[in-house]
C-alpha cells in the first residue's frame, strides 16, 4: 500500500486503511470507547504512531464528551504559588505535563488554595496532585462530583477512590537510618514537613520505630507551614543549637538539607565528621556543595508520568483505581562520608 503524502497531514481514514478496520473501530480505539479488542486496539495506535498522527484534541473532546484539560497542582501552599522551591516538584511536574500532551490533554497548573466553588468552576476531565495534604479541596471536591484524580505521593484519606503513584518513604527512612548507623551516627533527627502529607507521616513514624528499638528518645522537627528555605533554615538551627544536637540529619526536600549544611557551617560544626546530611529529594544544588550531600535519587519524573498515564488510562476506560511503588536508590555523597569509629 502507498505511504501517505508527505504534504498533508494524516487522517483517521489513512489509519484505517493501513490497519484493515473501519474509521469507526479506529476513532473507538484513539479515544478510548467502544469494544475493541486489545490486540486490535494496539495495532491501530503502532498504525498511527507510524503514520505520525496527531488527533485534534477539539474534535476529540467533542467526540467523548471530555474538556481534555486536567489540572496539575502541588497540594497544601497558602497564597498564590504554584511551585514550590523543590527540585521533586519540577521534575514531576514536567514529566506529567509531558504525558499529558502526549496522550492529547492540556495540562492545567492550578494553586493549591482554590475554594470549592472555584473547583467546580474549572473545565477540567481530572487532576493530578501532588503530595496531597489530607483535607486538599481539589481532592475532595473533585471526587465528591465524581471527578478522576490521581495523586503523585499516596493520600492519607479515599485512597480507594484515587489511583496514586509514590516511593516507600517508611523503608527510605530506615534505608537512611542504617546508613548513618553504619558510619558511626548514633543521635538522627529527622527535618520534614506537616505530618499531613503521607511522606511525612511514614518518614516520622519509622524514624520513631527505629530509634526506640534502639533505645533512644526520637527527635523530630516539622518545618511549620510551607516548606520554604527560610523555615528550613530556621527548624535546622534550632536542632543545632540544641545541648544534646543530633550528629545527623535526614532532611526531606533538597533546600532542607542545603539550610541544614549552611546552618552547620555557620555554627562551625563539621560535615561529615560531626554531622553527617542527607536528604530524600536529590539535584544539581545537592552534587554541587562542598561537601556534595547524600541523597535518594526518588526517579520523580517516573512518578509524574506514571501518575498522568494513570489518570488518562482512567479517563479513557482504560483501567480501574489502582496504585504503584516506585523504586529509589540513595546515592552516598561527601556529607554522610565519615568512617564509623572504631
Amino acid at each position: 500500500m502507498d505511504a501517505v503524502e508527505p504534504t498533508r497531514r494524516p487522517t483517521v481514514q489513512d489509519i484505517a486503511a493501513r490497519a484493515g478496520v473501519s474509521k469507526t473501530t479506529v476513532s473507538h480505539a484513539l479515544n478510548g470507547k467502544g469494544r475493541v479488542g486489545p490486540e486490535t486496539r494496539t495495532r491501530i495506535m503502532a498504525v498511527a504512531a507510524e503514520l505520525g498522527f496527531e488527533p485534534n484534541v477539539h474534535a476529540r473532546g467533542l467526540a467523548t464528551g471530555r474538556h481534555m484539560t486536567v489540572a496539575l497542582q502541588v497540594s497544601g501552599h497558602r497564597g498564590k504559588i504554584l511551585l514550590p522551591d523543590s527540585a521533586y516538584f519540577i521534575e514531576v511536574l514536567n514529566a506529567a505535563s509531558a504525558a499529558a500532551l502526549r496522550r492529547g490533554y492540556t495540562p492545567m497548573l492550578t494553586p493549591s488554595d482554590l475554594g470549592a466553588d472555584a473547583v467546580e468552576g474549572l473545565a477540567i476531565d481530572g487532576a493530578v496532585i501532588i503530595d496531597p495534604t489530607s483535607r486538599d479541596p481539589l481532592l475532595r471536591t473533585l471526587v465528591d462530583t465524581g471527578k478522576v484524580v490521581v495523586t503523585a505521593g499516596r493520600p492519607l484519606r479515599r485512597t480507594g477512590e484515587v489511583s496514586w503513584v509514590d516511593n516507600d518513604h517508611a523503608a527510605l527512612t530506615t534505608q537512611v537510618l542504617d546508613h548513618f548507623e553504619a558510619r558511626g551516627y548514633t543521635r538522627p533527627a529527622l527535618l520534614t514537613g506537616a505530618a499531613s502529607r503521607s511522606y511525612a507521616h511514614d518518614m516520622i513514624r519509622s524514624h520513631r520505630d527505629w530509634v526506640r528499638a534502639r533505645g533512644g528518645e526520637p527527635l523530630a522537627v516539622k518545618v511549620p507551614g510551607p516548606p520554604t528555605a527560610d523555615a528550613a533554615i530556621a527548624a535546622a538551627r534550632a536542632l543545632l543549637s540544641r545541648p544534646d544536637r543530633p550528629d545527623a540529619i535526614y532532611a526531606t526536600f533538597d533546600h532542607f538539607a542545603l539550610g541544614t549544611l549552611r546552618v552547620a557551617q555557620e555554627l562551625g560544626i563539621a560535615v561529615p565528621d560531626d554531622l553527617g546530611i542527607a536528604s530524600t529529594v536529590d539535584s544539581d544544588a545537592l552534587r554541587s556543595t562542598s561537601p556534595s550531600i547524600t541523597a535518594f535519587e526518588l526517579h520523580a519524573a517516573t512518578i509524574g508520568d506514571t501518575a498522568m498515564t494513570f489518570l488518562a488510562d482512567r479517563l479513557e476506560a482504560r483501567a480501574e483505581t489502582g496504585s504503584l511503588i516506585v523504586d529509589a536508590e540513595l546515592r552516598e555523597r561527601g556529607s554522610t562520608a565519615r568512617k564509623r569509629a572504631g
